[in-house]
C-alpha cells in the first residue's frame, strides 16, 4: 500500500486509534535511535499515541520523546508485563481501538505502516509483521523465525518455540479485555502466554512480509535469560494443563518449522555470529 493509498484508507476507517506503548527504565542511546524511527513513521503518514511508561526516576524520557504521552508507572509496579498492563489500560480508557508496544532498545521499520493498514483492514486480527535481529550497533543478524500458518501454531507454543514475535504487531483492545491482558506471574514469557490464549479464544493472525520492526540482541538483557524462561514455560504447561493435541502432528509441525527458517540457522552460522544459540533463536519472542 502506497503512501497516498495509506492515507486515503485512514480517511475510510474513522473510529480507529492506535496506541504504542514503550516500558522504559533509563533513556539511553537505543532509545533515541527508537524515538527518530518513530517519527519517520510518523512522517510517511502513520498515525498512533505513544505512551512511554517511566519510573519516578526517569525523568529525561521527554527530552527526545516529545511527540509522547508520559505515564508514571505506580510505585509497586512488578517488571516490565507489568508495566505494560498500566499502559494498555490507561490508553483504551482514552478511547484506544487498537495496541502495539515497542521496548525502548528495539525500533519500528517503515514496514509497521503496512501492519497498520492491514490491522485497519482487519480489525479483528492480530496482525505481525517481519522482524529482524539487530546488534548493539544496528548490524542486522537476519530475520526472527515465523510460523504463518493458523494449524500449527498453538503446538508450537506447547514445545516453547513462538510462532511469531511481539515487535511490529498491532492487536485489537477486545482480545486484551477479554482475555484479562498479561499475567504479570510471568516475567519472560507473558506474551507467549496471551498469544496462545488469544489463538485458544478463536483470534486469527495475519501476518505482513513487510520488514515492520528490528529487535535488538545485547549482552545482558532480562529476556536472554532461557533457563528462566525454561522455567516458567515448565510452570505454565504444569498450572494450566497445556497439552500437545497429537505428539505426532506436534512433532511433524516443529520439523517443518525448522526446515522452513532453515535458511536463517544457516545464514547465522556461516556468518559465525554467536550471540544467541539456534535454539535462543527458535525462543527468539524476546521481550
Amino acid at each position: 500500500m502506497n503512501l497516498a493509498g495509506l492515507k486515503n484508507h485512514f480517511s475510510e476507517t474513522a473510529g480507529y486509534q492506535l496506541g504504542i506503548v514503550t516500558p522504559i527504565l533509563r533513556m539511553d542511546d537505543h532509545g533515541r535511535q527508537l524515538a527518530a524511527s518513530l517519527e519517520r513513521l510518523r512522517e510517511n503518514g502513520c498515525e498512533f499515541t505513544h505512551l512511554v511508561v517511566h519510573p519516578s526516576n526517569e525523568s529525561s524520557s521527554r527530552d527526545f520523546f516529545t511527540n509522547a504521552e508520559l505515564l508514571q508507572e505506580r510505585e509497586d509496579t512488578k517488571g516490565v508485563y507489568d508495566a505494560l498492563r498500566q499502559g494498555f489500560d490507561h490508553l483504551i480508557q482514552r478511547g484506544i481501538t487498537h495496541l502495539s508496544w515497542i521496548n525502548a532498545d528495539d525500533l519500528l521499520e517503515n514496514g509497521f505502516i503496512d501492519v497498520l493498514g492491514l490491522s485497519r483492514q482487519f480489525p479483528k486480527a492480530i496482525v505481525s509483521g517481519k522482524v529482524q535481529w539487530i546488534g548493539e550497533m544496528g548490524e542486522s543478524f537476519g530475520h526472527v523465525p515465523q510460523w504463518r500458518h493458523r494449524w500449527g501454531m498453538r503446538e508450537l507454543f506447547a514445545r516453547n518455540i513462538p510462532p511469531f514475535t511481539q515487535q511490529g504487531m498491532i492487536f485489537p483492545k477486545e482480545a486484551w479485555l477479554s482475555l484479562g491482558g498479561f499475567d504479570s506471574g510471568y516475567k519472560l514469557i507473558a506474551d507467549s502466554v496471551f498469544w496462545d490464549k488469544a489463538l485458544k479464544a478463536g483470534f486469527k493472525v495475519i501476518f505482513s512480509s513487510a520488514l515492520a520492526a528490528s529487535y535488538r540482541i545485547r549482552k545482558g538483557q532480562l529476556s536472554g535469560n532461557q533457563a528462566k524462561a525454561n522455567r516458567e514455560f515448565a510452570t505454565w504447561l504444569r498450572d494450566n494443563a497445556v497439552k500437545e493435541n497429537n505428539r505426532g502432528v506436534s512433532a511433524l509441525i516443529t520439523l517443518l518449522f525448522r526446515l522452513k527458517n532453515s535458511p536463517i540457522y544457516l545464514k547465522r552460522f556461516l556468518g559465525k555470529q554467536k550471540m544467541i544459540t539456534s535454539k535462543a533463536m527458535e525462543q527468539g519472542s524476546f521481550h
